[in-house]
């Protein structure tokens, strides 16, 4: 078993500072959403629907990904609401590069370390694969 995370005892004992500097959101299904580095989030699969919306409709993927400054929108509005938003998002573009080298870094552990089993799933598509394949033993 391959363990992945951070000692946080010589922050929280106020020894030391914070280890931790990302965060890699996922879906259910298993896919990487977005990626938090600090004041940044770069998203790139997108959550378009509210309440139980959530759990029966896909996530948009986004041809280019979405750049959120925390600190500046904490409540992700301005890709929506603000008319600055596509010359801040030109402007701040470079941001891409080393996200995206960092999630293909980080999911090249998968290599070494595959998932050891699959995301759990909502609908009847698992159940029929389990299905047809046990059809097939027999």
């Amino acid at each position: 078993v391959h363990l992945d995370g951070y000692n946080l005892i010589p922050a929280l004992s106020g020894e030391g500072e914070w280890p931790r500097h990302e965060f890699l959101y996922w879906t259910d299904d298993g896919s990487v959403a977005a990626l938090r580095y600090n004041n940044w989030k770069i998203t790139f699969l997108r959550q378009d629907h509210e309440g139980i919306d959530v759990w029966t409709q896909p996530y948009t993927a986004l041809r280019a990904p979405m750049l959120t400054n925390l600190r500046m929108d904490p409540f992700e509005k301005a890709v929506d609401e603000s008319i600055g938003y596509p010359e801040f998002w030109v402007n701040h573009m470079w941001v891409f590069a080393p996200a995206g080298a960092y999630v293909g870094q980080w999911l090249q552990s998968f290599r070494d370390f595959p998932p050891r089993q699959k995301p759990g799933s909502f609908n009847l598509d698992r159940v029929m694969e389990a299905i047809e394949k046990g059809a097939g033993d027999k």
